[in-house]
């Protein structure tokens, strides 16, 4: 099994990669092979088709499970993790764990993962149980 994590904090090196990697870490006992720090991409994500965009893509698809990560903004995710997980078409994550994270400031943001960030990713087949 491999593990990816994608995180679409737009601030490098943040509180939201940190959890997102120990998280990973913790649920597949060792470092994960895919981290994607979604900021490091920069303009290359509205790019048609950038070759280090491509290659985040096409890791994350080869992945078993991924934790998709990112801080609660405006009570929802980010502007950025929806940019990346738009290049990902219907189905595109069938027979893929996923585990939706979102880092908030207050309990009001405790349920912006299954609200907000889940919904993005049925559409595309990801499956939730772990």
């Amino acid at each position: 099994m491999s593990m990816a994590v994608v995180v679409g904090n737009p601030k490098p090196a943040s509180r939201t990669f940190n959890a997102a990697v120990r998280i990973a870490t913790r649920l597949y006992g060792r470092s994960p092979e895919v981290v994607v720090d979604l900021v490091d991409l920069g303009a290359a994500l509205i790019s048609v088709e950038d070759e280090a965009l491509v290659d985040a893509v096409n890791a994350v698809r080869a992945a078993d499970a991924m934790v998709v990560a990112s801080p609660t903004y405006k009570a929802s995710f980010t502007g950025i993790l929806k940019i990346f997980l738009d290049r990902f078409p219907s189905g595109a994550l069938a027979g893929k764990i996923a585990l939706p994270v979102t880092l908030g400031g207050a309990w009001q943001h405790a349920l912006a993962p299954e609200v907000f960030l889940k919904p993005v990713l049925v559409p595309r087949q990801a499956s939730f149980a772990l």
